[in-house]
């Protein structure tokens, strides 16, 4: 407290104000930043992106470079690489958020009709009203029913939540996970750096196990139980295991028996398993199997193995990255963490045009349901999609592995 008058010991004002002129330091600066956020690198966006960008900058000005081309192979983003966006799925969210166009023969009679069961199923049609933290219910239907499908097994519409794209919901998921610097993630090696990047910021500490190269990057429990003893050396408590599959960057699948060797590690360990499947559409050679079937159909006590499976509509098929939609699946997760879960994606909101995409991803056009123009088939020797109507929503076949 101040005051012009020197009273109860406090300072006059004018000499208060000399003082702070004197001493004042910026709120924030380099030295005030918590050390969490200097020491996190996010290396997908990092000095070799800023210095490739200063590259190009010079070619568009005209400075003669030893190249020519520049390839943005820092990130999984198809559209910048020349993929154009599926018309089907442009379509619905256009005719959802102008509901003229659905009078409109300008796209599609099937964009048009999923367009209208959206805002006949939403309240008051209100598609861009803020929504519950999880999302819209008919969203999250569409997500359980794929889910069902795929795996054959019940998926309550509880454990759904909608999420701005896979790494809002990565970050959401460690936010809760994460207590203090003892918490540790087991990270793959090679990864997707986003997971170094968040553990980092949520001040847990990163487990890494590395995966065999010279066997395709396979992953064994050898190499789990060695990073898991290591870490408790360090004291340091996994928490949890990421486990990407297919796996980013180096598109190795694990087969049932290796997710069940991971599985059974996780029960004798006590960890949950957050599985990032979003590469699932992407396989050519084999048939998807996730962690959520396996745990299903494993044998008791390996059945109890808690489990956050992850999905974007970012890879796959699509490859919507800016559109940023995603949802996580809960399984085995005690309900009053669920409860704290929505409690903190109720203070945002999940954006409807994310909410859409994954719909379309998970409820896509059916052969002898949808109309022709919206389930022909793509060449599966091209990644170049056409950009009329006729394309195929289903599946596109997109190589990951080395060979």
């Amino acid at each position: 407290v101040v005051s012009t008058q020197s009273t109860w010991g406090m300072i006059p004002l004018e000499e208060a104000k000399d003082a702070k002129r004197e001493e004042r330091k910026r709120v924030l600066s380099e030295d005030t930043l918590g050390s969490n956020i200097k020491n996190a690198k996010y290396a997908i966006r990092g000095p070799v992106l800023k210095h490739a960008r200063f590259l190009m900058e010079k070619k568009k000005l005209g400075e003669s470079l030893k190249f020519d081309k520049f390839h943005r192979l820092n990130i999984g983003n198809p559209h910048i690489l020349g993929q154009p966006p599926i018309t089907f799925v442009r379509e619905v969210i256009a005719a959802s958020l102008c509901p003229k166009l659905i009078d409109s023969d300008s796209i599609s009679k099937d964009a048009r009709e999923r367009a209208s069961y959206y805002i006949k199923n939403v309240e008051k049609g209100a598609l861009a009203a803020y929504s519950d933290g999880a999302g819209f219910p008919i969203f999250r239907q569409a997500v359980k029913k794929y889910i069902e499908a795929r795996d054959g097994h019940p998926c309550p519409l509880d454990t759904i939540f909608l999420m701005n794209g896979a790494t809002d919901g990565i970050e959401a998921l460690l936010t809760i996970l994460i207590d203090q610097e003892s918490d540790g993630i087991m990270l793959p090696v090679p990864e997707y750096p986003g997971y170094t990047f968040l553990t980092v910021i949520n001040k847990g500490s990163i487990v890494p196990y590395y995966l065999n190269e010279e066997k395709e990057w396979s992953l064994t429990r050898e190499a789990l139980e060695e990073s898991y003893s290591i870490a408790i050396v360090a004291k340091v408590i996994p928490k949890a295991i990421v486990v990407i599959n297919p796996n980013n960057p180096t598109g190795s699948v694990l087969s049932r028996k290796a997710i069940e060797d991971v599985v059974k590690f996780c029960y004798d360990r006590n960890l949950l398993i957050i599985a990032d499947q979003v590469y699932q559409e992407n396989l050519y050679e084999e048939d998807f199997v996730s962690f959520k079937k396996v745990i299903c159909e494993i044998d008791s006590p390996y059945n109890e193995v808690e489990l956050a499976s992850i999905h974007s509509v970012s890879k796959g098929f699509m490859g919507e990255c800016g559109l940023r939609g995603g949802y996580i699946e809960f399984h085995n997760i005690d309900p009053d963490v669920l409860l704290h879960f929505d409690k903190i994606r109720d203070i945002g909101c999940v954006n409807v045009t994310g909410c859409i995409a994954v719909e379309v991803m998970c409820n896509p056009p059916k052969k002898g349901v949808n109309s022709p123009e919206v389930v022909a088939p793509v060449s599966y020797t091209h990644l170049t999609l056409p950009t009329n109507r006729e394309v195929q929503i289903s599946v596109v076949a997109v190589p990951l592995k080395k060979k």
